[in-house]
Formats: structure tokens, C-alpha cells, sequence
């Protein structure tokens, strides 16, 4: 299952080991020295899914649906949630 990162601290992973869940964003400069300083003691390796991150990042740059934020950053979890906020978003455009 996709998952994005609300922050990047080093103390605090925002993606738990084990959860079956792979990044989408790319680590930051900081946090991918941080993981190799750690070595073998933990911390996830600074690696990502780049054909998933550009597939999520098409939807993050349509040009129709750029000012409604909530399609553009994805916040909804369920898929079913977040194709709704496409409709009302594509009939918020339509009728404007």
C-alpha cells in the first residue's frame, strides 16, 4: 500500500517497518545521511518507489484541478473517498 510522509524526523518514523507500506517521497538530503549513520542499528534505507511517486505526482500537477488542494495533495485515505473529491471537484469546475 502507498503511503506519503507528513514529516521527516529522524526519532519519529512516520512509516512503521513491517507495515507493508512503501514511500512515495523521496527522503530529505538530512534524513538519508542520518539512516546511513545509523547503519544496522534500524532506520529505513533512503529509498522509494519511483514509478509510484511519478504516477502520484500526476494528479499533484493537472492544471484543471490545481486550485482545489485536497485533489492535488491527496489527504483522503480510502480510494473511494478520494475519487468522490475528484467528481465534486471536476462538477465544481464544470459549473463555473
Amino acid at each position: 500500500m502507498p503511503a506519503d510522509k507528513a514529516c521527516c524526523l529522524p526519532s519519529e518514523p512516520v512509516i512503521p517497518a513491517g507495515s507493508g507500506h512503501r514511500p512515495l517521497i523521496p527522503d530529505k538530503e538530512g534524513r538519508k545521511a542520518h539512516s546511513k549513520a545509523k547503519g544496522t542499528r534500524g532506520g529505513r534505507p533512503p529509498v522509494f518507489d519511483s514509478a509510484a511517486h511519478e504516477g502520484r505526482n500526476v494528479i499533484g500537477r493537472l492544471h484543471t484541478y490545481k486550485h482545489n488542494p485536497r485533489v492535488g495533495t491527496r489527504h483522503d485515505k480510502l480510494t473511494v473517498r478520494f475519487w468522490a473529491v475528484i467528481q465534486v471537484a471536476g462538477g465544481n469546475r464544470w459549473l463555473t
